[in-house]
């Protein structure tokens, strides 16, 4: 076979193989993002890109959160005083999932007490990757009286840095300010998240 009858049929398959992997990212494109079928438990709003309300918002119910896991690891739970094996989805990931919008600075993670611990984006994209709305103990659901069905779980060993460049303050429900306490970010029946 002649060398330029071999360059144009290599460029006619990098061609089709280029227009095949374009089809497939318009498709995944205009597929419409999943919507709970079970009791809502997380809802996120503010500068985000991706939306399932007609209000635009995201809405979660625990087998979506499931679906995008992405972390696991075993603490010493500050509150419950026992060694415990968490599963759930890092904020990072769930930023990306939501579609955070560029100009986003804060992440607002907010109880239904109104308790709230505040996040700096950018840290927690450098330095708190493996902060993690959990959703499971030990295998389980994390039952409401430990904290359920989810709570903010943070790795123990990255103490420093989340103080220094990720957490910017908690706050409870009726308006204290306990600033950048490590161990209150271990927030619990985490229900909203604001993206600000």
């Amino acid at each position: 076979m002649k060398p330029i009858l071999k360059a144009v049929i290599a460029i006619i398959i990098i061609a089709a193989t280029v227009a095949g992997a374009y089809m497939y990212w318009l498709q995944t494109l205009q597929q419409p993002p999943p919507k709970p079928t079970g009791e809502v438990i997380l809802t996120v709003e503010g500068k985000i890109t991706k939306t399932n309300t007609e209000d635009g918002r995201f809405q979660f119910d625990i087998d979506m959160l499931e679906n995008i896991a992405d972390k696991e690891y075993t603490i010493l739970d500050p509150w419950l005083k026992e060694s415990i094996n968490y599963t759930g989805v890092s904020l990072v990931k769930l930023l990306e999932y939501v579609g955070a919008e560029d100009k986003a600075v804060r992440i607002a993670v907010r109880a239904r007490d109104d308790y709230t611990v505040v996040f700096d984006i950018k840290g927690l994209k450098e330095y708190g990757q493996d902060i993690m709305i959990a959703f499971k103990a030990n295998g389980q659901y994390i039952p409401e009286s430990k904290g359920g069905p989810l709570k903010i779980v943070l790795p123990p060993d990255q103490e420093h840095q989340i103080v220094e460049h990720v957490l910017v303050g908690v706050v409870s429900g009726e308006g204290v300010n306990f600033d950048k306490e490590f161990n209150r970010a271990f927030e619990w029946w985490v229900v909203r998240i604001i993206i600000q």
